[in-house]
C-alpha cells in the first residue's frame, strides 16, 4: 500500500505535463514537457502512430466498433478513439521520459532527445543489415 502511495506521489510530482508553444526548432516544435524533458511533435506522432492499432482493437473489443472513415472522431459511449489514443500516448511518453531520465542520470545514455533516438535507431538498422 505504501509503495502504491509513493508511486502515485512520485508520479504526480515528477511527471507534470506542461503544454507549451515553444519550439525546439521551426521544423519540430516542442508540444509539451515532462519534468522539463521536451516532447517534440515528431516524437508524439511516432508514439501516437504505435497506439493506433491498439486503439482500433480496444474499441472493437469494448464497443464492437468497426473501423470506418469517421472512426477517429466518432464517440462510442462518450469515448472518442482519437482522444483515447492521445491519452495513451501521453501515458507511454511519461514512462519513457522517466526511464530516459534515469538512464541519463546513471550514465547509460548521454542524450535523451528523440533526434538522438532516431539516429541510434538508424545506426542499429544499418548494423543489422550488414
Amino acid at each position: 500500500m505504501l509503495l502504491v502511495f509513493l508511486l502515485v506521489v512520485v508520479t504526480g510530482l515528477s511527471v507534470t505535463v506542461i503544454w507549451s508553444h515553444a519550439a525546439q526548432s521551426s521544423e519540430d516544435p516542442v508540444v509539451f514537457t515532462i519534468n522539463d524533458e521536451p516532447v517534440t511533435a515528431e516524437e508524439f506522432r511516432f508514439f501516437l502512430q504505435q497506439n493506433k492499432a491498439l486503439t482500433v482493437s480496444d474499441f472493437k473489443r469494448k464497443y464492437r466498433a468497426d473501423y470506418h472513415a469517421d472512426f477517429w472522431t466518432t464517440s462510442y459511449q462518450g469515448q472518442n478513439p482519437l482522444d483515447y489514443a492521445k491519452q495513451k500516448t501521453i501515458e507511454d511518453l511519461k514512462k519513457i521520459k522517466i526511464e530516459q531520465m534515469l538512464m541519463k542520470r546513471y550514465g547509460i545514455i548521454e542524450d535523451s532527445s528523440f533526434a538522438s533516438f532516431l539516429k541510434q535507431l538508424e545506426a542499429e538498422n544499418k548494423h543489422r543489415q550488414q
